[in-house]
């Protein structure tokens, strides 16, 4: 998917399209994280249905409006204008809260979708009961338009209780075209997780979050007390305060001790994963329920160390760890801000081999980094999966032996540099090629520079 971000910080207009696994670079201040939070939020908009068919659709659906049984259509012209105008500013009004930004800085700032959609092709059929009638929304691959009719439901075990009107019949036909539309028109627009560069301190003080939700909950329902005087003590705005990806990383650690929990379907089907993570953090976490706090429990011992005793490098790879574990589904995008954070530079490259082996069995990666290493690491897949004839004397020399799971089709990987020109933001795509592999000159430069130094330096 291609989409194109204006007005959000200093980013003026800049394009970026997704692939399987996609790469923000670029120095401090450059907007990255920006960039990577409007697309999630855009996401998670279609995710959860956020938006409204209603007022854009209404004069195709007046003629519902009686009890008689009725047909009327929706051209697909009508849909794709829908979702490449009326969509997308629902969306980009909404920018400022996805920032939870009060002051008019988000105010002008919008997202495109720049892809085209072939519904043409596509055929569907959908069927709801309401009230005694049956509701029914059809395309044929032949048809450019959708049909939706209301019909009497002959069979009287099929009919239900609901009493039919014409406020419930705009909800249920209006959320059938809602999810036609995420299901079927924006079918490549995945599942998204994001993995915020403050998750460190949510993994580190999830279990005081949960606890001081449970005050409240204590002393709302079993005190008796007036909500409103608690209600102000607790400052009620402090959570719609942080950006979407912090809130939902927030919600995300809250939910974990208040489900049945087995293995995700990812998992299920792509066990070895498992010990790839074990194999980068050193051991596994678990969830204590009845502490409602999650731990770590070392490889090399018997110890259940709490996140306050485990290292930073723990901290920050606890969502994605247990993410994988119990929620990745085929097709999801993980979104990773700064992948790096807390890790030595050998665990920022095993991330890397394990990112092209979530790639080649069916997950989507979108990151920003500032590590040399994580690119470095990616470009020798990328390299031997095009000229897998010299790997074997790579394994010879090498600390690592990459196998062929690791490697990673180049055709599959998007970079971009975000780089300030003329005070403003812009995205610029990076070369890939099988010789150099990824060619990013924010990092080249300075190790050049450095390298140049210290030649100096030996030889003066």
């Amino acid at each position: 998917m291609r989409f194109n971000i204006s007005k959000i910080g200093k980013v003026r207009s800049a394009e970026i399209e997704l692939n399987d696994l996609t790469i923000i670079c670029g120095k401090n201040n450059t907007a990255k994280t920006y960039i990577t939070y409007t697309l999630y939020g855009f996401i998670d908009f279609i995710e959860n249905l956020k938006f409204e068919t209603s007022d854009f659709f209404k004069d195709d659906l007046t003629i519902f409006d009686n009890d008689e049984e009725v047909e009327t259509t929706i051209s697909i012209s009508q849909l794709k204008d829908f979702v490449k105008n009326n969509l997308v500013q629902q969306f980009s009004r909404t920018i400022p809260n996805l920032f939870s930004n009060k002051n008019k800085s988000f105010n002008n700032s919008s997202l495109s979708l720049l892809d085209d959609f072939d519904i043409k092709r596509i055929d569907f059929n959908r069927l709801a009961f309401l009230g005694g009638f049956a509701i029914e929304i059809t395309k044929r691959k032949e048809d450019d338009y959708l049909s939706i009719s209301k019909t009497i439901l002959q069979n009287e075990s099929l009919r239900n209780k609901d009493e039919l009107n014409s406020e419930l019949l705009y909800f249920a036909i209006n959320n059938e075209i809602k999810i036609i539309i995420r299901e079927v028109i924006l079918d490549k627009i995945p599942s998204a997780f994001i993995s915020s560069v403050e998750r460190s301190g949510i993994s580190l003080f999830q279990k005081e979050i949960t606890l001081s939700r449970s005050r409240v909950y204590d002393e709302l329902f079993y005190k008796n007390n007036n909500a409103h005087p608690l209600l102000n003590r607790m400052n009620r705005n402090k959570f719609n305060s942080y950006p979407l990806p912090i809130r939902d990383n927030l919600k995300f650690v809250q939910s974990l001790f208040f489900r049945d929990r087995k293995l995700s379907s990812f998992i299920q089907e792509n066990n070895y994963i498992l010990d790839e993570f074990s194999d980068l953090i050193g051991g596994e976490y678990l969830i204590d329920n009845e502490n409602e706090e999650i731990k770590f429990i070392p490889r090399d011992g018997n110890l259940e160390l709490s996140m306050m005793e485990s290292s930073s490098s723990i901290r920050s790879l606890c969502d994605l760890g247990i993410y994988l574990k119990f929620f990745a589904e085929e097709g999801d995008l993980i979104i990773i801000d700064e992948p790096e954070l807390n890790l030595h530079p050998e665990n920022q490259r095993k991330l890397a081999r394990l990112f092209a082996k979530l790639i080649n069995s069916g997950l989507k990666i979108l990151i920003t980094t500032h590590s040399d290493y994580i690119i470095k690491e990616l470009s020798i897949l990328c390299i031997l999966n095009s000229r897998k004839n010299i790997l074997p004397s790579v394994n010879e020399i090498s600390n690592v032996k990459y196998e062929l799971s690791n490697l990673l089709d180049l055709r599959r990987v998007n970079v971009f540099l975000s780089k300030v020109q003329n005070e403003y933001v812009n995205l610029y795509p990076c070369k890939i090629n099988d010789m150099e592999g990824i060619i990013l000159p924010t990092f080249d430069d300075t190790i050049q520079d450095i390298n140049n130094i210290m030649d100096e330096i030996a030889f003066s």
